[in-house]
């Protein structure tokens, strides 16, 4: 049940920096370019752990060894 209360979870774009190691230049181009669904209320973006993960397997480039 924790898993899916993470899966769930809000991040903010610091945070998101902060877990993933992600330059927050890089993950405002992806927002602008609506690259995964977010939340704006006020002027604060949010997005969904589930959401940012998806895309981020989505976009994943296997490696060569993945291939032998």
């Amino acid at each position: 049940m924790k898993s899916n209360m993470n899966q769930n979870r809000l991040l903010t774009v610091k945070s998101a920096c902060e877990i993933y190691g992600i330059e927050g230049s890089i993950l405002y181009h992806w927002i602008r370019y609506k690259k995964f669904p977010y939340y704006k209320p006020n002027k604060k973006i949010l997005f969904r752990q589930s959401d940012f993960e998806k895309f981020l397997d989505d976009n994943r480039v296997a490696s060569s060894s993945e291939f032998e």
